[in-house]
């Protein structure tokens, strides 16, 4: 039933005379995604092999558009093939999808993964069998116990640089490196346009261009870093475009162009971050301690605030985002101060040398954490 494959990624402990659990992880769709997108898979199951220790599945599909870090393939992941073991086992076998995600962690008021898993078991504990499948539900709140476990494998770090502004550029070409490529795409489409809950999509080269122009006339040192992280080369006249407008300010420009563990462990190692508006752009915020931008357009309004997630079914009135709109509409909150993501462009009431000098952030503002943020900031 099982192939044994052996892998040189993340190892796992297993006691292969006393296995309790089977955890079988899936992938975004029929073939493996980027790593901003299956970073959720690979934590979701290794947070549950933590808790409930067992053996790791993981389907038997080869890559397409992408080719996931040997750093993010378990060594001794079994393959499975999906109909086979749903005949062999489905009278033990419990499937965690997104709606049995959020309604056990409504109920426990807890979005953590681990958290989840056993409070699902308990309530089932003669399931051994566990197909972990609610993918990007729960967002970074539910993988947020394995941070420091995703910045050691992407051998990430912070610090050691002068200060550095870091965009990152998805742009629809074919593409050989960047995601570790042979003659495939970046899986994407290109847009002019920006809307709420369109990810993945070429973000428009203009908000670039508004969020450079906005930082030359707010930035008063001129030893500052500008990196463009991308996987669109020098001769690109998007490329060509932004460091022509770096330089005539008089700032210095570095262009990346690597695979994915190479162009994250860029753009964390920032102080401010101008992303795409993609999952991997998410991730490198997430791991990082920079202030970052967001396109005011990208964002959910709802009863006066902003969000990236509002628009989802499960965040409008008992998810995160609806909670976090709760407890920020009883704090008074009268400076930028309490932000690392500013919507972009900010309004006249938003001090951004307040912004970019102070440290201390309030998590239930923070847009990546599905934090909400005032419409009039």
């Amino acid at each position: 039933m099982f192939r044994f494959e052996y892998n040189k990624g993340l190892q796992v402990k297993v006691n292969k005379n006393s296995i309790q659990y089977h955890h079988y992880g899936v992938y975004m769709g029929r073939h493996s995604a980027g790593l901003g997108n299956e970073v959720f898979n690979f934590s979701k199951v290794k947070i549950a092999n933590d808790e409930l220790p067992g053996a790791i599945y993981f389907p038997r599909y080869k890559p397409q558009f992408h080719r996931l870090p040997n750093e993010f393939v378990f060594k001794g992941t079994r393959l499975y093939k999906l109909k086979i073991f749903r005949a062999k086992i489905s009278r033990k076998l419990i499937t965690v999808d997104e709606n049995y995600y959020f309604q056990t962690a409504q109920k426990i008021g807890n979005w953590g993964y681990g958290e989840v898993i056993k409070e699902i078991i308990k309530l089932n504990p003669s399931k051994q069998h566990i197909l972990h499948k609610s993918k990007m539900a729960g967002g970074y709140l539910a993988i947020s116990s394995i941070k420091n476990l995703i910045f050691s494998l992407t051998q990430c770090k912070y610090g050691g640089h002068q200060f550095c502004v870091t965009i990152h550029i998805r742009g629809a070409v074919i593409k050989k490196r960047f995601y570790g490529l042979i003659s495939k795409g970046d899986g994407m489409k290109s847009k002019e346009s920006i809307g709420y809950g369109s990810f993945n999509l070429e973000t428009p080269i203009q908000f670039y261009q508004e969020s450079l122009n906005f930082l030359f006339k707010n930035l008063e040192s001129k030893n500052i870093m500008f990196k463009i992280v991308s996987n669109l080369d020098s001769n690109d006249p998007r490329i060509k475009l932004l460091e022509s407008e770096v330089k005539k300010n008089n700032f210095n420009f570095l262009l990346v162009n690597g695979d994915q563990l190479e162009c994250l462990r860029e753009i964390v190692n920032s102080d401010i971050i101008i992303p795409s508006i993609s999952s991997f752009s998410m991730l490198a915020i997430f791991l990082s301690k920079a202030k970052y931008f967001w396109p005011r357009q990208n964002l959910y309004m709802h009863d006066n605030f902003m969000s990236i997630w509002g628009y989802e079914k499960y965040q409008q009135n008992v998810g995160p985002t609806a909670i976090n709109q709760i407890t920020a509409s009883k704090v008074k909150i009268n400076s930028s101060q309490t932000y690392r993501g500013m919507p972009f462009p900010p309004t006249d009431k938003f001090d951004t040398l307040v912004w970019l000098t102070r440290k201390d952030h309030l998590q239930f503002l923070d847009l990546i954490y599905y934090g909400v943020v005032p419409d009039n900031f």
